[in-house]
Formats: structure tokens, sequence, C-alpha cells
């Protein structure tokens, strides 16, 4: 399999999903977080596919991925798009890597497709939606419907990043708030909603593949509090707190984010960390 990633495209009745593969060795797959679109792992591709074979892809409805022609934004649905995909490259089992909403995702194809996953990566994510980030989703909600998305954007990349990374990375910076800005309005609130509603506890207590939870200690919404839930409701799971960074640690510190995620994907990590 090529070194660089090759773009291709697997069809199927709901639309095309837009995906790339890299790399030689067991299998990975990477999902990404909400606005965003598979750009967000370049800085970890390119040291994975030394030794594993790599797929990243775009949510339905992100990036050149089209949107969901059944409009289904459900965990459920898009865990079927991962089996899809994985099933598509030949897979058997992957290692399955998931940031934000992507980590929601993951967590959710564990719980429903066991057999598939030999170990799982959740970064700046949470399972479960309280009162008070429920009201916050459901502000952004009525902003997009009366707005539009250019201020949500614009109010998004301030919580992703912190003051620091902002003022060094501009250019970065500005190019994930016109990703974000340039997601239909229906998709991104279909996405909200099932994020507002989520209730992942029940279904993570069963999972019993090796867990590392990731976060930002500078991550407001999804720091270390989201992540401590989660590592309490699967057995087993580990926790590593990023200092000095925000929503996206992979950005922010990817040395350290790299490291942390190609020390756990090592044989021996795995094998001591099965529960």
């Amino acid at each position: 399999m090529s070194r660089e990633p090759q773009s291709q495209y697997l069809e199927d009745a709901r639309g095309h999903i837009h995906y790339q593969v890299c790399g030689n060795g067991p299998w990975v797959v990477l999902c990404h977080a909400l606005g965003t679109h598979l750009g967000i792992w370049t800085d970890l591709v390119a040291p994975l596919s030394r030794s594993c074979s790599v797929i990243t892809f775009d949510l339905r409805g992100h990036g050149r991925s089209a949107p969901a022609a059944d409009e289904d934004y459900s965990f459920e649905a898009m865990a079927a798009d991962v089996r899809g995909l994985l099933q598509h490259v030949g897979a058997r089992s992957a290692a399955v890597i998931g940031i934000s909403v992507g980590g929601e995702v993951a967590q959710v194809f564990a719980a429903q497709y066991p057999q598939l996953v030999r170990s799982l990566v959740l970064c700046s994510t949470a399972c479960v939606t309280g009162a008070e980030r429920a009201v916050l989703w459901q502000r952004r909600m009525d902003e997009i419907e009366a707005t539009g998305m250019s201020a949500l954007a614009s109010a998004s990349v301030e919580r992703w990043f912190t003051e620091e990374f902002r003022a060094r990375h501009a250019a970065t910076v500005d190019a994930f708030r016109r990703s974000l800005a340039a997601i239909a309005p229906r998709v991104y609130i279909s996405m909200a909603r099932t994020i507002q509603r989520m209730d992942l506890r029940p279904r993570i207590r069963g999972l019993s593949c090796p867990t590392l939870v990731i976060c930002g200690d500078g991550d407001a919404n999804t720091g270390p509090e989201a992540a401590r839930i989660i590592v309490r409701n699967i057995r087993g799971a580990e926790l590593s707190v990023i200092q000095g960074v925000a929503h996206f640690p992979n950005l922010e510190a990817p040395e350290r984010f790299n490291r942390l995620v190609l020390e756990w994907l090592d044989p021996q990590k795995q094998q001591a960390a099965a529960p």
C-alpha cells in the first residue's frame, strides 16, 4: 500500500464517502471532529503509517463527502459508515481513534461491532451530555437557524484553540473556521441534536477493548471532567491529560499527542492494557 494518502470514494445508497488510505500493517481508522474534515489528522498519519495501514475519511456532509441522502446523522448511522469502510478495504479489525464527535462515533462503533475493534483512542470527547451542555447546544442550533454558520464558526475556533495557538497559527485557525462555516446548516444541526441527547454510558460499560482517553487541560467542554466520566464507565480505560492545550491536542501539541498514540498502539502495550 502507498505511503502517501490516496483519495478514494465509497458509494452507497446514502451517497458517497470520501476516504484516504496509506501505510502498511495493522489497520487504524481515524474519525474527525464535527465541522472539520480528515485533514485534521495530517500530523498523525505520517508517523502512524510507518507501522500501520491508516484510513481517514470525511463524515457525511463534511469535506468531500456528500450529505447523507436519508439525513440520518445518528451515532448508529455514522458507526455503520465506519464498518462499511473497513469492509470495503478488507480490514478484519482496526484500532479506532476518534476526536470530539469522532470519539463518540468510535464509542458507538465499539459497542455495536466489538469483534472489529482491537483498541480505542478517545480524544476531547464525552459519553453523556449533561443539562448545562444541552442548553449550550440548543443555543448553537438556534443561532444557526437565525444567522447561519459564520458567527458560530468564529466563536467555535475561540473554544477549539488556546489564545497562544491562535496568535501563532492564525492561518491554521482560519482554515478550520472556514471549514466549519462551509458545513450545511442542516447537517450541523442534525449532528448537534444527536450530541445534545447523548448518553452512551449504558453502552460503553460493556466494552472490553483497551481504551486510552486523551484530553487537553484547557478544554472547557470535553476536558478532564468529561474524560473521567468515560474512564469510569469503560473497564480498564486509561487517561492522559495534555497540559496547555484546548480542544485539539493533536494540532496544538502534535509531538506529545502522537507519542501517546504510537505508544498505546504498540502490541506489547495493548497486551498489558487488555482488561
